[in-house]
């Protein structure tokens, strides 16, 4: 996007900020300028982190947003309550330019430079009820809508990716996950998830994505080639369990299992959590058991197929 740069918002351009077209956009949906503008100068006021951006395209000012430190409110998620993130307070753009890419563009632009700026945290927004367009144009970027609403708006959330190399990454669940569908259509896949090799259906994969997200941190595990990131597997934490799927079976056998669970003990001790456990592994997935023996998790519970695993972490801190 050539065309687009973006101007920290003062006393200068606000003034061509507030000429641009939004009169199809209520108050109920996205804040009026003169409003963004207060809470901008109240951010200025206590030193927070972040900005408010006036969008240009080429000479003409055609939007703005405000993604800064967010303080904490009653009715906030309850997985936000205590942790820093960011929150996205006002984001609009001319209706002449909507529907354009625009959005997107300077969304992912504004996110970068504030990660750059100050720091990596999650982001939380609020969306109408009725906003059925920013519904969708939020959950295609990596938002997931929450059932929390502070008044008339739903909560949407967005994690940042762990990042363990340069080249693999974890990408926190969105909700899209047709592409994961072929994995869980490979009898050897399914037989090391559920020691079946029965191929599952939609219905099977929608329930066991939502029962796993329902449980803790459902992500993704991502590759990049080329320099596009492309998912290969999946895996969820939570203290009770990590399950972890290969999906793509090229990436089986080269020990990004071991550098992904070694990544998620990482968070268990940062969370504070003196124990994180694995569900039950079959005893013919011997790569599975290697892989989280590697990292220091001893079995504890013999089952009818296989073996639970734990991994005391106090004892990790105090060797």
């Amino acid at each position: 996007m050539d065309l687009i740069s973006l101007e920290l918002l003062s006393d200068y351009n606000i003034e061509y900020v507030c000429q641009i077209q939004r009169d199809d956009i209520s108050e109920a949906f996205v804040d009026t300028v003169d409003t963004i503008m207060g809470l901008t100068q109240y951010g200025l006021d206590h030193n927070c982190k972040g900005h408010t951006y006036a969008i240009k395209r080429e000479n003409e000012y055609i939007g703005l947003i405000l993604l800064g430190e967010a303080f904490e409110w009653d009715t906030d998620p309850e997985e936000m309550k205590g942790v820093p993130f960011y929150r996205l307070m006002g984001f609009v753009i001319d209706k002449r330019y909507r529907s354009s890419g625009i959005g997107g563009y300077v969304l992912e632009k504004v996110i970068e430079l504030i990660y750059d700026e100050f720091g990596i945290h999650p982001i939380a927004l609020g969306v109408h009820k009725d906003n059925i367009g920013a519904e969708r144009f939020y959950l295609n970027h990596g938002f997931q809508k929450t059932a929390v609403m502070e008044g008339n708006d739903y909560y949407y959330l967005r994690y940042p990716p762990i990042q363990i190399e340069e080249t693999l990454r974890l990408r926190r669940f969105d909700g899209n996950y047709d592409f994961a569908f072929e994995w869980y259509q490979d009898p050897e896949t399914v037989l090391l998830v559920d020691g079946k090799a029965e191929p599952y259906s939609h219905e099977t994969l929608t329930n066991m994505y939502n029962y796993l997200n329902s449980k803790g941190e459902l992500y993704f595990i991502e590759v990049n080639e080329n320099g596009e990131w492309k998912p290969i597997g999946d895996v969820t934490f939570w203290q009770e369990d990590m399950p972890i799927v290969i999906g793509e079976r090229e990436y089986r056998g080269k020990g990004i299992g071991k550098k992904v669970v070694s990544a998620l003990v990482e968070r268990g001790k940062a969370m504070g959590y003196d124990k994180l456990y694995v569900g039950e592994i079959y005893d013919f997935n011997i790569c599975s058991q290697k892989c989280f023996e590697s990292v220091g998790f001893r079995s504890y519970e013999k089952t009818e197929k296989g073996s639970r695993y734990v991994l005391n972490l106090k004892e990790l801190k105090e060797l």
